[in-house]
């Protein structure tokens, strides 16, 4: 995190992916790093939604400001 870096997990269903990241996510806050978890369908849903209503913007900045950003594309998956 302080490199600024990304991290892309792919793979098979069930092999733990989705776990890895938010455990990076949650040992992340106690050091003072903020993080969010978000569904790919919720994001992308969102996002439209924002653009229809030309506020794309402002929908933007929950998801530009966490330290770490974990977008899970498990289909229907919301945590």
């Amino acid at each position: 995190m302080t490199e600024g870096r990304n991290a892309i997990f792919s793979g098979p269903s069930g092999t733990g992916k989705s776990h890895l990241c938010i455990a990076i996510a949650y040992r992340a806050m106690p050091h003072g790093y903020e993080a969010r978890f978000v569904g790919a369908d919720e994001l992308i849903g969102e996002r439209w939604r924002a653009a229809t209503k030309t506020r794309l913007a402002a929908a933007l900045t929950p998801y530009l400001h966490p330290h770490v950003l974990v977008i899970d594309c498990r289909s229907g998956y919301h945590p």
